[in-house]
Order: C-alpha cells, then structure tokens, then sequence
C-alpha cells in the first residue's frame, strides 16, 4: 500500500537505541548489521565487547511499565560471542543463551518468557556474561531488539468478511442511474 505507516510499538525496544545506565567492564556501541547475512531490525544492534565472564551491563527499559507481558528478544551469535544471561529487575528472564557460532548471524526471536509480571514502573535490563563456548574466542554480546508483549490487552475481534447486502453505491455505479426503474 501506497500512504501507509505503521506506528511505533513502544514495546519494541531497539538495542542500539537503549539507555545504558552502567556496565562493569567494555565498551558498548550501536553497530550497524548490513555487511552480515541475516536480518537484524533497523539493520543495527547494542554491541557490547571488551569485557570478560561475569561483566554485567544494565539497561534502562523505563516506558515499559507495571504489567504481565510476554517479552522476547534477538541476539547476535558469532566466533567471538559469550554465554549470556538476561534479567528484568533481578529475575532471570529463560535460560541461558550460548550466543557462539562460526559467523555473525542472528539468534532468531527467542522467547525468554511467556508471563513475566513486571512489578516496576523503571525495570532494568541488566544482561550478563555467564562463560563462553569452548569454541568461542572470546565474550562479546549483541542485543538486536527485547520486545514485551502486553498480555493483558484482548484482541479486537475480526469484523465479519462481505457485505451481506449490495450496497446502494454499487447499484449506481453498475446502472444507468437515469433509468429510474432499475432495469
């Protein structure tokens, strides 16, 4: 469609747009993905590397607000990727992700959890590096985007598909409207 915008999803957090609010150890950056094969939303991510196992780096995902949401996320895998745990305030959000592979690719969306109660109205994000891989030759990370998806909002039902009467319009539109006999 021609003219068409999609609004925003305030719920769709874009890595590289995230505010940091502190980390351990290294250096975190936006990182933009088109030189890799793979497809990363905005074509950028929050890179964050130098730092070692057990660094932590937190984020800010003030906006999100009190609620239960499903909240999934998109890393970066590559040779030089650590081990990772997300939380949200604290809680451990799923289980670990070994974000190791023989090349820069996407994670695809992984759903880190199904029903999470958000109980603050400034949750962080705080991610940290848990160890590597063994064939992993180093402890870099990537965060794409962390979505949270609001469970508590009910779909708008979908209206009935067809008019169940020729409209008025298109009588006039398929007719000479001068015959007034509707013949």
């Amino acid at each position: 469609r021609t003219g068409y915008y999609e609004l925003p999803d305030p719920y769709m957090l874009e890595g590289e747009s995230i505010t940091e609010i502190s980390k351990t150890a290294g250096t975190t950056e936006a990182q933009s993905m088109t030189p890799f094969t793979g497809t990363w939303s905005n074509d950028a991510q929050l890179w964050w590397h130098g730092q070692s196992v057990n660094d932590e780096l937190l984020l800010d995902m003030t906006g999100i607000g009190m609620g239960n949401y499903e909240i999934t996320t998109q890393l970066t895998k590559a040779v030089d990727y650590g081990i990772l745990q997300l939380y949200l305030d604290d809680v451990a959000l799923g289980s670990s992700i070994d974000c190791y592979n023989n090349g820069v690719t996407p994670t695809g969306e992984i759903i880190l959890d199904t029903a999470f109660d958000v109980t603050s109205i400034n949750p962080d994000l705080k991610i940290k590096i848990i160890g590597k891989n063994s064939s992993s030759t180093g402890y870099m990370a990537g965060l794409d985007y962390i979505h949270f998806s609001d469970n508590n909002v009910t779909p708008t039902p979908s209206p009935t598909p067809g008019p169940t009467s020729t409209p008025v319009g298109w009588w006039l539109l398929n007719n000479d409207a001068s015959d007034s006999s509707g013949n």
